[in-house]
């Protein structure tokens, strides 16, 4: 607990800092490095323990510096006088640094919510909350099964179709109204606003009774007309989930949150399986294409036996007409019934020449070739 809860307002190299209690002397250190380093565009890596309040300082910091930004752009930007071309910048976005709060978890991203909710910035932004299917699904009969991402991606993709399959349709109405609406019309919507601030739950609830709409696609409409996105590592350091989303993070402010844990979450975002199943049908379709390109390879010989003034009716293909290569595909395939079905472990490392110690071994040159005349 702070000493004091009453709200202070400090200026840090320029920039005012609204901080909703007396800060402890290492958040009031804290504060300064964060304004430095957004103020030199470099990285800051803050350590400090568990209870010191590090969560409330980086999004005082990080919001002070937006807000300066704010005031800057809106100072430098004249006043027009006509109403429509006014209206219609009214409702773009500020150009300036929007802000990601990276949690790995998702209940971490609700805690980060009501910190946000606990600043004085809470009725100066807006923001967005990204979430998986998972959590955000509130289709009648999809929420409750158990693969919410697949069938909310197929009843998505296939959403004009409006045949009935198994007595329901395949379409989604909270997707469907979405279609074709803006961000401005939640933002800014006076009979029904959405919360500046809000979690998982309240992002659902007014999504589903005050709209109507689809929580996970609307999340992702706001990116671009919120100042601050709350999110998992993943949708940043993952290229196919931020490509997905259509996330830029061109001149943003990105604060990691519990950043020792940055490692695990990129090395299980790149983890993928492959299944012994899956070496043995590479395996099987390898083995296929080199027996054609032997094959081939055995009457491109020929050919140019042929072309050179030998007859293969009168003399037969011999090794002194091949060449090292042509040869040893000769070799192998005069060996292919006997490798054609790999199902053994044993014959499978036997065939790529793979010994005990998992060393692989070259193929022996054949020395004993005859020259025959």
């Amino acid at each position: 607990m702070a000493n004091n809860m009453k709200p202070e307002t400090m200026l840090m190299s320029g920039v005012t800092v609204d901080f909703p209690y007396t800060p402890y002397p290492c958040q009031i250190a804290m504060l300064a490095r964060i304004i430095k380093a957004l103020q030199q565009s470099k990285n800051c890596l803050l350590e400090s323990p568990t209870g010191t309040g590090k969560t409330l300082t980086l999004l005082c910091a990080s919001l002070a510096w937006q807000q300066k930004e704010i005031e800057q752009f809106r100072m430098s930007t004249p006043f027009n006088e006509n109403k429509d071309n006014a209206t219609e910048t009214q409702t773009k976005p500020t150009p300036v640094s929007r802000i990601f709060y990276c949690t790995r978890t998702h209940k971490q991203l609700e805690q980060i919510a009501k910190q946000l909710n606990n600043t004085v910035y809470k009725d100066k932004i807006r923001m967005t909350l990204l979430s998986s299917r998972d959590n955000y699904c509130i289709h009648p009969i999809i929420s409750r099964g158990p693969n919410k991402s697949h069938e909310c991606a197929k009843i998505t993709r296939h959403n004009h179709d409006r045949s009935v399959t198994q007595g329901v349709k395949t379409e989604c109405g909270y997707y469907e109204r979405l279609r074709g609406k803006v961000a401005n019309d939640f933002l800014r919507s006076f009979a029904k606003p959405l919360p500046r601030v809000f979690d998982i739950e309240q992002f659902n609830d007014h999504c589903q009774n005050s709209h109507g709409v689809c929580p996970y696609y609307t999340s992702r409409l706001l990116i671009n007309d919120v100042q601050i996105i709350l999110c998992p590592y993943n949708y940043l350091i993952d290229p196919r989930v931020r490509n997905s989303m259509q996330v830029s993070i061109t001149n943003a402010i990105i604060i990691i949150d519990e950043a020792h844990n940055i490692e695990d979450c990129a090395r299980e975002s790149m983890k993928f399986e492959v299944r012994k199943y899956d070496f043995e049908q590479a395996l099987q379709e390898l083995c296929t294409n080199q027996k054609v390109l032997d094959l081939a390879q055995i009457k491109i010989a020929e050919l140019v036996v042929n072309e050179s003034g030998f007859s293969s009716t009168q003399e037969p293909l011999s090794s002194s007409h091949l060449t090292s290569s042509q040869r040893e595909s000769a070799h192998r395939a005069s060996g292919y019934s006997e490798y054609d079905e790999l199902n053994d472990d044993t014959d499978l490392l036997d065939h790529l020449r793979i010994d005990q110690h998992g060393n692989q071994h070259e193929t022996i040159p054949e020395t004993n070739d005859k020259v025959t005349s």
